[in-house]
């Protein structure tokens, strides 16, 4: 490996060495926010549709219940 005896090159050699680790930072906790707004959104739609479907079956019984009240 070459040494660098000039104190511009020295200087540019770490900047651009800070430059990739700190884009490379940015890379990991994209992927870690995404990945968790990924799950966050899966779950409130499962939450979602659960609810959605036990409140469409109670409507259902309830109108069940009105339809056997008015026939009697």
């Amino acid at each position: 490996m070459k040494i660098i005896t000039s104190k511009r090159a020295q200087i540019s050699l770490e900047l651009g060495i800070l430059l990739m680790v700190a884009v490379t930072v940015v890379v990991i906790v994209a992927y870690y926010y995404l990945t968790t707004i990924k799950t966050s959104g899966e779950t409130v739609n499962k939450t979602i549709t659960n609810a959605s479907t036990t409140y469409s079956e109670k409507i259902k019984d309830i109108a069940n219940q009105l339809s056997n009240l008015s026939n009697k």
